[in-house]
């Protein structure tokens, strides 16, 4: 064992990986050799290897213009699906920016002047909480004896306070002339429960389809996330596999789909054709100056038949 040696003996660490590579590949020719394999080696990989590097060298011709009109596609293509993403998707699974909103006022015509495309500015309850108030008063987590009726006197001609030695103008009430008036506003009031928190302006961004933002849309539907992993490792997963699990059990939900139409979008855009951004040409594959491709073949496969990388352009996604 060597590998734990990278950092204390540097020098042993490189000699001992090529000395293990020479073993392993003298080994290798030994057994080719013993076992009448060699002249497969020889026919498909060692004579094979000057013409793929030939046809690496002279590449793929590509039509630049044919290639920007479905990069032009593919651009709207995905801009399409991720709108109707955005339809579907609640608002509480998008990000925030600033994560904790504006502390102070921010000046709403020259934030909404910057706004880029997809981003809203709204208002935003932080830390929001429920809460239970008076519906009258207001007063938090109010008791019962908060509602009781609470009644004094009051003199029926005059209407204030009455006493026993209470008197009216040119007219002294008999006892018990009087009327019941409750001082208690919020007699008649009901406990409500409100959200509270901190109220402040954010730009809300759109909703992407990564995984954090997938995971984050799950909890807020009250879906199960598909796990992979064995122990320790177990995590929630959206790869494709996943998404394709959820959407057979989840099928009246509309994100699921949308979201497999958005990875062939971008992958045959980003690995393959490129984007339009202002008007230019960006991403895909490396094309030359004299508009080719030039990809690398290698035999890879444990059977032995050529594959590409690079890009590899034997396996595109289909449309």
């Amino acid at each position: 064992m060597w590998k734990h040696l990278n950092s204390s003996q540097p020098a042993f660490y490189n000699a001992q990986d090529a000395y293990a590579a020479d073993v392993n590949h003298l080994k290798t020719c030994r057994d080719l050799h013993k076992h009448g394999l060699w002249s497969v080696y020889q026919d498909l990989i060692l004579d094979m290897d000057p013409i793929w590097t030939a046809m690496s060298a002279a590449g793929m011709p590509i039509d630049a213009e044919k290639r920007f009109g479905f990069a032009q596609e593919l651009t709207d293509l995905q801009r399409d699906c991720r709108q109707k993403m955005q339809e579907v998707v609640p608002d509480e699974c998008r990000n925030f920016q600033p994560r904790q909103g504006y502390v102070r006022a921010p000046d709403l015509a020259a934030v909404r002047a910057s706004l880029e495309e997809g981003e809203e500015l709204v208002e935003h309850l932080f830390e929001a909480q429920t809460v239970k108030r008076c519906s009258q008063c207001r007063e938090r987590a109010p008791k019962r004896e908060h509602f009781k009726s609470k009644l004094f006197k009051v003199c029926s001609v005059c209407s204030l306070k009455w006493t026993k030695k209470h008197k009216c103008q040119d007219y002294t009430p008999v006892v018990g002339e009087c009327l019941g008036v409750e001082t208690n506003p919020c007699a008649t009031a009901i406990v409500i429960s409100v959200q509270e928190g901190l109220l402040r302006w954010v730009r809300r961004q759109p909703f992407v389809p990564s995984p954090k933002q997938i995971l984050a849309y799950q909890k807020v539907k009250g879906q199960a996330p598909v796990m992979e992993g064995k122990g320790e490792q177990r995590r929630p997963t959206t790869n494709a596999k996943a998404i394709k699990k959820l959407r057979a059990k989840y099928h009246d939900d509309p994100l699921y789909p949308l979201l497999l139409d958005d990875r062939k979008i971008t992958k045959l855009g980003g690995a393959y054709i490129g984007w339009i951004k202002e008007g230019k040409l960006v991403g895909g594959f490396p094309v030359g100056r004299d508009n080719r491709v030039r990809a690398q073949f290698t035999n890879a496969p444990s059977t032995l038949r050529t594959s590409m990388r690079a890009p590899n352009l034997q396996t595109m996604v289909r449309g």
